[in-house]
């Protein structure tokens, strides 16, 4: 008898490695890489303790990279208010003020069930109930407001990268 896909709602491991906390930023870094993947780009996690640019990937074009800093939530749904609203630690910003690059805040939504990110179907595995978000940095900007607002209306998909890229090129005056 072949072995059937688990269900939504199953606890996969009775003492996990990872808490919750840690599966959301697990998960919306490999969402994240998915895109890059499917867009042909490559992606470098910083390294747990060397994030010294409160970052968490470089995402590569031919001609540099830009950062991108992401954060994963349960208490935000793929429906809402216009924005997502997210409060940031003061020496990030210090840190993203120094940047010559463009960077990017993403909000990647997960539901509270880490059992129903995927789904393991006889078509495939699909991240299912799951949307990004991002917004540039604009440090004056934040530092105005003292909140990050991500725009519902810029979702992140594959589609996303080459404006991306393009904010890059410009900043060469390419």
């Amino acid at each position: 008898m072949p072995p059937t896909a688990p269900s939504a709602g199953v606890d996969f491991l009775s003492d996990p490695l990872l808490n919750l906390t840690q599966r959301k930023g697990r998960y919306g870094v490999v969402y994240v890489r998915a895109l890059a993947g499917q867009a042909g780009c490559g992606l470098e996690e910083v390294a747990s303790g060397e994030d010294v640019q409160s970052i968490d990937l470089k995402l590569g074009f031919q001609a540099g990279d830009v950062y991108i800093q992401v954060k994963t939530t349960q208490s935000q749904t793929m429906s809402g208010g216009p924005n997502i609203t997210y409060y940031p630690e003061a020496n990030w910003l210090d840190k993203w003020a120094k940047l010559r690059v463009p960077a990017y805040f993403v909000v990647v939504t997960v539901p509270s069930d880490s059992g129903s990110w995927l789904d393991h179907d006889s078509s495939g595995t699909k991240m299912v109930a799951t949307a990004a978000y991002w917004t540039r940095i604009d440090v004056e900007s934040i530092r105005a407001a003292n909140k990050i607002q991500v725009p519902r209306a810029q979702r992140l998909s594959a589609a996303t990268l080459p404006q991306w890229e393009s904010d890059l090129l410009s900043v060469f005056g390419a």
